[in-house]
Protein backbone atom coordinates (compact mmCIF):
# COMPACT_ATOMS: atom_id res chain seq x y z
CA UNK A 1 0.00 0.00 0.00
CA UNK A 2 0.98 3.58 -0.45
CA UNK A 3 0.19 6.93 0.55
CA UNK A 4 -0.23 10.37 -1.95
CA UNK A 5 0.86 13.82 -0.90
CA UNK A 6 0.08 16.94 -2.86
CA UNK A 7 0.71 20.46 -1.57
CA UNK A 8 0.93 23.63 -2.97
CA UNK A 9 4.76 23.28 -3.32
CA UNK A 10 6.96 20.20 -2.65
CA UNK A 11 10.46 20.20 -1.47
CA UNK A 12 12.35 17.48 -2.21
CA UNK A 13 15.70 19.56 -1.04
CA UNK A 14 18.14 17.92 -3.26
CA UNK A 15 16.19 19.26 -6.36
CA UNK A 16 14.35 22.20 -7.54
CA UNK A 17 11.26 22.73 -5.42
CA UNK A 18 8.55 21.97 -7.11
CA UNK A 19 4.96 23.89 -7.18
CA UNK A 20 1.58 21.44 -6.49
CA UNK A 21 3.87 18.43 -6.59
CA UNK A 22 2.96 14.62 -5.37
CA UNK A 23 5.33 12.32 -3.05
CA UNK A 24 4.44 9.12 -2.79
CA UNK A 25 5.53 6.76 0.29
CA UNK A 26 5.14 3.26 1.45
CA UNK A 27 2.85 2.73 4.68
CA UNK A 28 6.63 2.94 6.48
CA UNK A 29 7.57 6.58 5.36
CA UNK A 30 10.43 5.21 2.50
CA UNK A 31 9.63 7.90 -0.22
CA UNK A 32 8.54 5.87 -3.58
CA UNK A 33 8.44 8.51 -6.26
CA UNK A 34 8.57 12.56 -5.84
CA UNK A 35 6.62 13.81 -9.30
CA UNK A 36 5.59 16.88 -11.08
CA UNK A 37 2.13 17.33 -11.58
CA UNK A 38 2.27 16.45 -15.38
CA UNK A 39 4.33 12.97 -14.24
CA UNK A 40 1.38 12.48 -11.80
CA UNK A 41 -1.12 13.03 -14.18
CA UNK A 42 0.44 10.76 -17.10
CA UNK A 43 1.02 8.04 -14.21
CA UNK A 44 -2.57 8.14 -13.38
CA UNK A 45 -1.83 8.69 -9.84
CA UNK A 46 -4.16 11.49 -8.98
CA UNK A 47 -7.47 9.91 -8.18
CA UNK A 48 -9.66 9.92 -4.94
CA UNK A 49 -6.87 8.61 -2.06
CA UNK A 50 -4.57 11.46 -2.69
CA UNK A 51 -4.30 13.54 0.62
CA UNK A 52 -4.20 17.22 -0.51
CA UNK A 53 -2.72 19.87 1.54
CA UNK A 54 -2.16 23.55 1.77
CA UNK A 55 1.67 24.84 2.62
CA UNK A 56 4.97 23.57 1.76
CA UNK A 57 5.90 19.98 2.08
CA UNK A 58 9.49 19.35 3.05
CA UNK A 59 11.67 16.13 4.58
CA UNK A 60 12.00 15.62 8.19
CA UNK A 61 14.04 18.52 10.29
CA UNK A 62 17.71 17.59 11.49
CA UNK A 63 18.45 19.52 14.53
CA UNK A 64 22.22 19.91 14.71
CA UNK A 65 22.86 21.16 17.69
CA UNK A 66 20.48 20.58 21.26
CA UNK A 67 21.61 20.43 24.96
CA UNK A 68 19.02 17.90 25.98
CA UNK A 69 20.82 16.89 29.23
CA UNK A 70 20.06 20.84 30.25
CA UNK A 71 16.26 20.66 29.44
CA UNK A 72 15.12 21.08 33.44
CA UNK A 73 17.12 24.66 33.09
CA UNK A 74 14.08 26.65 30.77
CA UNK A 75 13.37 29.87 32.07
CA UNK A 76 16.11 29.55 34.77
CA UNK A 77 18.58 31.77 33.09
CA UNK A 78 17.07 35.50 31.91
CA UNK A 79 17.74 36.33 28.18
CA UNK A 80 20.51 38.87 27.10
CA UNK A 81 22.92 38.32 30.29
CA UNK A 82 25.71 37.78 27.64
CA UNK A 83 27.62 34.55 27.35
CA UNK A 84 30.32 34.78 29.97
CA UNK A 85 27.08 35.33 32.93
CA UNK A 86 25.27 32.88 30.84
CA UNK A 87 28.02 30.34 31.70
CA UNK A 88 28.63 30.84 35.45
CA UNK A 89 24.75 30.73 36.09
CA UNK A 90 24.76 27.22 33.72
CA UNK A 91 27.79 25.78 36.18
CA UNK A 92 26.25 26.94 39.49
CA UNK A 93 22.72 26.13 39.00
CA UNK A 94 22.61 22.88 36.49
CA UNK A 95 22.46 20.38 39.14
CA UNK A 96 18.58 18.49 39.78
CA UNK A 97 17.20 15.81 41.27
CA UNK A 98 17.22 13.13 38.53
CA UNK A 99 13.09 12.59 38.10
CA UNK A 100 12.91 16.35 37.35
CA UNK A 101 16.62 16.15 34.89
CA UNK A 102 14.51 12.79 33.39
CA UNK A 103 10.88 14.57 33.15
CA UNK A 104 12.07 17.31 31.27
CA UNK A 105 14.56 15.31 29.02
CA UNK A 106 11.60 13.48 28.12
CA UNK A 107 9.45 16.57 27.26
CA UNK A 108 12.05 18.12 25.53
CA UNK A 109 12.38 14.76 23.30
CA UNK A 110 8.70 14.97 22.64
CA UNK A 111 8.48 18.53 21.63
CA UNK A 112 11.19 17.99 19.13
CA UNK A 113 8.92 15.08 17.30
CA UNK A 114 6.20 17.33 17.27
CA UNK A 115 8.01 19.99 15.81
CA UNK A 116 8.57 17.65 12.70
CA UNK A 117 12.47 17.02 13.83
CA UNK A 118 13.60 13.55 12.90
CA UNK A 119 16.98 13.74 14.22
CA UNK A 120 20.01 15.49 16.51
CA UNK A 121 23.07 16.33 16.96
CA UNK A 122 23.30 16.66 20.90
CA UNK A 123 25.74 17.29 23.50
CA UNK A 124 26.29 15.56 26.51
CA UNK A 125 28.25 15.42 29.30
CA UNK A 126 27.10 13.09 31.81
CA UNK A 127 25.03 9.98 30.85
CA UNK A 128 21.58 10.77 31.74
CA UNK A 129 20.66 11.51 28.40
CA UNK A 130 21.10 7.82 27.39
CA UNK A 131 17.77 6.16 28.47
CA UNK A 132 15.69 8.98 26.76
CA UNK A 133 17.60 8.72 23.27
CA UNK A 134 17.23 4.99 23.52
CA UNK A 135 13.71 4.69 24.00
CA UNK A 136 13.05 8.22 21.26
CA UNK A 137 11.52 7.94 18.11
CA UNK A 138 14.24 10.42 16.88
CA UNK A 139 18.22 9.50 15.69
CA UNK A 140 20.70 10.42 17.82
CA UNK A 141 24.01 11.44 17.57
CA UNK A 142 25.85 12.18 21.21
CA UNK A 143 28.66 14.52 20.98
CA UNK A 144 30.58 13.53 24.64
CA UNK A 145 31.61 16.89 25.60
CA UNK A 146 34.91 17.47 27.38
CA UNK A 147 36.47 19.87 29.48
CA UNK A 148 39.64 20.84 30.84
CA UNK A 149 42.00 24.04 30.31
CA UNK A 150 44.72 22.07 32.73
CA UNK A 151 47.41 20.83 30.24
CA UNK A 152 48.63 17.73 32.39
CA UNK A 153 44.63 16.30 32.90
CA UNK A 154 44.07 16.36 29.13
CA UNK A 155 44.23 12.30 28.74
CA UNK A 156 42.16 11.90 31.65
CA UNK A 157 39.73 13.21 30.90
CA UNK A 158 39.51 11.60 27.62
CA UNK A 159 39.87 8.51 29.44
CA UNK A 160 36.50 9.76 31.10
CA UNK A 161 34.91 10.71 27.84
CA UNK A 162 35.96 7.04 26.51
CA UNK A 163 33.80 5.41 29.32
CA UNK A 164 31.35 7.34 28.39
CA UNK A 165 31.28 6.58 25.21
CA UNK A 166 31.90 3.01 25.64
CA UNK A 167 28.29 3.22 28.06
CA UNK A 168 26.60 5.14 25.23
CA UNK A 169 27.26 2.64 21.90
CA UNK A 170 26.57 -0.76 24.30
CA UNK A 171 22.94 1.02 24.08
CA UNK A 172 23.29 1.14 20.12
CA UNK A 173 23.46 4.61 20.27
CA UNK A 174 25.48 6.89 17.87
CA UNK A 175 28.33 9.12 19.33
CA UNK A 176 31.72 10.51 19.48
CA UNK A 177 34.15 12.85 21.07
CA UNK A 178 33.99 16.86 20.97
CA UNK A 179 35.77 20.06 23.08
CA UNK A 180 33.46 21.82 24.54
CA UNK A 181 34.96 25.50 23.45
CA UNK A 182 37.94 26.97 22.64
CA UNK A 183 38.32 29.30 26.23
CA UNK A 184 37.53 25.38 27.79
CA UNK A 185 39.99 23.30 26.21
CA UNK A 186 44.04 23.08 27.07
CA UNK A 187 45.79 22.41 23.30
CA UNK A 188 46.95 19.43 24.76
CA UNK A 189 42.86 18.25 25.02
CA UNK A 190 42.28 19.09 21.34
CA UNK A 191 45.34 16.84 20.33
CA UNK A 192 44.21 14.27 22.72
CA UNK A 193 40.28 14.36 21.63
CA UNK A 194 41.85 14.87 17.67
CA UNK A 195 43.89 12.05 17.99
CA UNK A 196 40.97 9.97 18.79
CA UNK A 197 38.99 11.18 16.46
CA UNK A 198 41.38 10.83 13.59
CA UNK A 199 41.57 6.89 14.90
CA UNK A 200 37.80 6.21 14.47
CA UNK A 201 36.73 8.58 12.16
CA UNK A 202 34.57 10.30 14.54
CA UNK A 203 32.43 13.84 13.60
CA UNK A 204 33.36 16.82 15.76
CA UNK A 205 31.25 19.78 17.35
CA UNK A 206 32.84 23.26 18.81
CA UNK A 207 31.03 26.39 20.49
CA UNK A 208 32.75 28.78 18.23
CA UNK A 209 32.85 32.71 18.37
CA UNK A 210 30.09 33.32 21.10
CA UNK A 211 30.92 36.59 22.34
CA UNK A 212 33.41 39.72 22.23
CA UNK A 213 35.16 38.26 25.39
CA UNK A 214 35.91 34.59 23.78
CA UNK A 215 37.99 36.90 21.07
CA UNK A 216 39.50 39.32 23.96
CA UNK A 217 40.38 36.14 26.40
CA UNK A 218 42.43 34.66 23.60
CA UNK A 219 44.15 38.29 22.47
CA UNK A 220 45.21 39.63 25.55
CA UNK A 221 44.16 37.52 28.04
CA UNK A 222 41.53 39.52 29.61
CA UNK A 223 38.22 40.71 29.99
CA UNK A 224 34.96 38.96 31.41
CA UNK A 225 35.32 35.45 29.99
CA UNK A 226 38.50 34.75 32.24
CA UNK A 227 36.95 36.42 34.82
CA UNK A 228 34.20 34.12 34.90
CA UNK A 229 36.14 31.00 34.43
CA UNK A 230 37.88 32.15 37.40
CA UNK A 231 35.62 33.10 39.85
CA UNK A 232 34.09 29.76 38.80
CA UNK A 233 37.14 27.89 40.24
CA UNK A 234 39.10 26.87 37.23
CA UNK A 235 42.99 27.42 37.43
CA UNK A 236 43.64 29.95 34.91
CA UNK A 237 47.15 30.48 35.20
CA UNK A 238 47.66 27.43 32.73
CA UNK A 239 46.12 29.80 30.04
CA UNK A 240 48.40 31.56 27.53
CA UNK A 241 46.87 34.25 25.09
CA UNK A 242 47.90 33.53 21.31
CA UNK A 243 47.37 36.92 19.68
CA UNK A 244 45.18 35.17 17.52
CA UNK A 245 41.30 34.43 17.19
CA UNK A 246 40.02 31.75 19.36
CA UNK A 247 39.32 29.97 16.02
CA UNK A 248 42.60 30.36 14.50
CA UNK A 249 44.06 29.29 18.02
CA UNK A 250 41.77 26.21 18.00
CA UNK A 251 42.10 24.99 14.54
CA UNK A 252 45.62 24.51 14.53
CA UNK A 253 45.20 21.69 17.37
CA UNK A 254 42.90 19.59 15.17
CA UNK A 255 42.87 17.18 12.74
CA UNK A 256 41.80 18.38 9.32
CA UNK A 257 41.09 14.20 8.24
CA UNK A 258 37.21 14.88 10.42
CA UNK A 259 33.99 16.83 10.10
CA UNK A 260 33.86 19.55 12.27
CA UNK A 261 30.97 21.65 13.03
CA UNK A 262 31.09 25.36 13.91
CA UNK A 263 28.04 26.19 16.44
CA UNK A 264 26.63 29.63 16.62
CA UNK A 265 29.35 31.90 15.09
CA UNK A 266 28.20 34.56 16.81
CA UNK A 267 31.04 36.97 16.22
CA UNK A 268 32.69 35.68 13.34
CA UNK A 269 34.18 37.86 10.78
CA UNK A 270 35.32 37.46 6.98
CA UNK A 271 38.81 37.26 8.07
CA UNK A 272 38.59 34.41 10.53
CA UNK A 273 36.27 32.33 7.57
CA UNK A 274 39.13 32.69 5.47
CA UNK A 275 41.60 31.83 8.30
CA UNK A 276 39.97 28.68 8.89
CA UNK A 277 39.37 27.67 4.76
CA UNK A 278 43.60 27.89 5.08
CA UNK A 279 43.62 24.40 7.60
CA UNK A 280 41.72 22.80 4.95
CA UNK A 281 39.12 21.10 6.74
CA UNK A 282 35.43 19.51 6.73
CA UNK A 283 33.73 22.68 8.08
CA UNK A 284 29.90 22.83 8.80
CA UNK A 285 28.35 26.54 10.21
CA UNK A 286 25.98 25.14 12.62
CA UNK A 287 23.19 28.72 13.25
CA UNK A 288 21.27 28.68 16.75
CA UNK A 289 19.63 31.98 15.98
CA UNK A 290 17.31 32.11 18.49
CA UNK A 291 19.74 31.27 21.32
CA UNK A 292 22.55 33.97 20.05
CA UNK A 293 19.09 37.14 20.47
CA UNK A 294 18.67 34.86 23.60
CA UNK A 295 22.27 35.08 25.10
CA UNK A 296 23.79 38.25 23.13
CA UNK A 297 21.30 39.68 21.73
CA UNK A 298 22.45 39.13 18.29
CA UNK A 299 22.67 37.38 14.99
CA UNK A 300 25.86 36.07 13.00
CA UNK A 301 26.82 37.59 9.83
CA UNK A 302 24.62 35.30 7.91
CA UNK A 303 25.12 36.93 4.48
CA UNK A 304 28.54 36.88 5.07
CA UNK A 305 28.52 32.84 5.32
CA UNK A 306 26.51 32.67 2.43
CA UNK A 307 28.51 35.05 0.31
CA UNK A 308 31.82 33.10 1.45
CA UNK A 309 29.95 29.48 0.06
CA UNK A 310 29.96 27.79 3.41
CA UNK A 311 27.87 24.21 4.45
CA UNK A 312 25.27 25.66 6.51
CA UNK A 313 23.39 23.85 9.15
CA UNK A 314 20.32 24.77 11.99
CA UNK A 315 20.13 24.21 15.53
CA UNK A 316 18.01 25.03 17.98
CA UNK A 317 20.83 25.03 21.07
CA UNK A 318 18.75 23.53 24.69
CA UNK A 319 16.00 25.21 26.10
CA UNK A 320 18.71 27.06 28.62
CA UNK A 321 18.87 29.43 25.94
CA UNK A 322 15.63 28.91 23.94
CA UNK A 323 11.58 29.30 24.41
CA UNK A 324 11.07 25.57 22.50
CA UNK A 325 13.13 23.37 20.43
CA UNK A 326 11.58 24.17 17.09
CA UNK A 327 13.34 24.36 13.89
CA UNK A 328 10.47 26.47 12.50
CA UNK A 329 10.97 29.12 14.50
CA UNK A 330 14.60 29.50 13.86
CA UNK A 331 14.17 29.34 9.85
CA UNK A 332 11.46 32.34 10.47
CA UNK A 333 14.19 34.33 12.51
CA UNK A 334 16.52 34.06 10.01
CA UNK A 335 14.03 34.98 6.79
CA UNK A 336 13.00 38.00 9.07
CA UNK A 337 16.89 38.89 9.46
CA UNK A 338 18.14 38.06 6.26
CA UNK A 339 15.29 38.16 3.70
CA UNK A 340 17.05 37.64 0.91
CA UNK A 341 17.67 33.86 1.58
CA UNK A 342 15.51 32.08 -0.21
CA UNK A 343 13.59 29.01 1.39
CA UNK A 344 15.23 26.59 -0.88
CA UNK A 345 18.90 27.40 0.98
CA UNK A 346 17.15 27.45 4.26
CA UNK A 347 15.24 23.80 4.14
CA UNK A 348 18.94 22.45 2.65
CA UNK A 349 20.31 24.03 6.65
CA UNK A 350 17.61 22.30 8.55
CA UNK A 351 17.55 19.00 6.46
CA UNK A 352 20.27 17.92 4.16
CA UNK A 353 23.05 19.69 5.08
CA UNK A 354 22.29 18.25 8.80
CA UNK A 355 21.95 14.98 8.00
CA UNK A 356 24.95 15.04 6.17
CA UNK A 357 26.98 16.06 8.80
CA UNK A 358 25.70 13.30 10.83
CA UNK A 359 26.78 10.90 8.37
CA UNK A 360 23.07 9.89 7.76
CA UNK A 361 22.15 11.51 4.38
CA UNK A 362 21.64 7.93 2.57
CA UNK A 363 18.46 8.15 5.33
CA UNK A 364 17.35 11.40 6.13
CA UNK A 365 17.47 14.72 5.10
CA UNK A 366 15.85 15.15 1.28
CA UNK A 367 12.73 13.58 -0.35
CA UNK A 368 14.31 10.87 -2.71
CA UNK A 369 13.40 7.01 -3.46
CA UNK A 370 14.38 4.77 -1.17
CA UNK A 371 14.61 6.91 1.64
CA UNK A 372 12.80 7.39 4.86
CA UNK A 373 12.83 11.13 5.86
CA UNK A 374 9.76 11.83 7.72
CA UNK A 375 7.86 14.08 5.62
CA UNK A 376 6.70 17.85 7.51
CA UNK A 377 4.04 20.20 5.90
CA UNK A 378 4.83 23.89 6.70
CA UNK A 379 1.26 25.49 6.73
CA UNK A 380 -0.31 29.02 7.23
CA UNK A 381 2.34 30.27 5.17
CA UNK A 382 2.96 32.95 1.84
CA UNK A 383 3.21 30.22 -0.96
CA UNK A 384 3.45 33.06 -3.24
CA UNK A 385 6.18 34.47 -2.19
CA UNK A 386 7.53 31.39 -0.26
CA UNK A 387 7.95 33.39 2.73
CA UNK A 388 6.90 32.26 6.87
CA UNK A 389 4.23 33.98 8.19
CA UNK A 390 3.91 34.52 11.54
CA UNK A 391 1.23 31.99 12.05
CA UNK A 392 3.31 29.26 9.99
CA UNK A 393 3.12 25.65 11.79
CA UNK A 394 5.01 22.53 11.29
CA UNK A 395 2.93 19.10 11.31
CA UNK A 396 4.84 15.80 10.50
CA UNK A 397 3.02 13.34 8.44
CA UNK A 398 2.60 10.27 10.91
CA UNK A 399 3.65 6.73 9.12
CA UNK A 400 4.12 3.52 11.14
CA UNK A 401 7.83 3.69 11.42
CA UNK A 402 10.14 6.17 12.21
CA UNK A 403 13.60 7.26 10.45
CA UNK A 404 16.19 4.93 11.36
CA UNK A 405 14.06 3.15 13.75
Amino acid sequence: MYRKFTADWVFPVSSDPIRNGVVICKEDGTVEAVLSPEEAQSEGVLDGSMEVMEGVLCPGFVNAHCHLELSHMKGVIPPGTGLPSFIRKVITSRDAAAEVMQAAMEAADAEMHAEGIVAVGDISNLDVTFPVKQKSRLYYHTFVELLGIDPARAYQVVDHGKALLERLRALGLAGSLSPHAPYTASPQLLKAISTCAYEEDMILTLHNQECDAEHEMFISGTGDMMDVLKEVGIDMTVFRPTGFSSLASTLTHLSPCNSLQLVHNTCSKEEDVDKAGEFGFQLWWCLCPRANIYIENRLPDVEMLRRKGLRMTVGTDGLTSNHSLSMLEELKVIQQAFPSTPLQELLQWATLNGARFLGQSQHLGSLEKGKRPGLNLISQMNVQNLEFSEGSRIASVTFSGDPLK
